[in-house]
């Protein structure tokens, strides 16, 4: 009983990654300038971060990292007003469709004294 409780359990963790086509976070965190450099081999990805970078602000650090079907990028805003954040977001940027989700938000908040 227990083994075939164990096999279940491996069977749906494997049909899990295979659907998603996802096995964990990467290590490689890349600023956005850096990968688009790197991508200069896969001119569709570097055209979907290039466009991704051209609307965000000049200011914006933005980082990336790049997982099997997706892009995962994170924008911090420089600081916009004395004594506060500057906010971030945290978008998706799928490589099949190119699309962007944002995935979390996050407001300008006041700096303690």
């Amino acid at each position: 009983m227990i083994r075939t409780i164990t096999i279940i359990f491996i069977f749906i963790g494997q049909i899990q990654r295979e659907c998603y086509g996802q096995t964990s976070v990467s290590d490689n965190i890349f600023d956005i300038k850096e990968l688009i450099k790197l991508k200069k081999n896969d001119k569709r990805q570097q055209k979907m971060l290039v466009n991704f970078k051209k609307n965000s602000q000049e200011e914006d650090d933005i980082s990336v990292i790049e997982l099997p079907n997706y892009f995962e990028l994170t924008v911090t805003h420089h600081q916009e007003k004395k004594d506060y954040t500057g906010g971030a977001e945290g978008y998706t940027l799928y490589k099949k469709t190119g699309k962007i989700e944002m995935i979390w938000h996050e407001h300008p908040m006041k700096l303690p004294e």
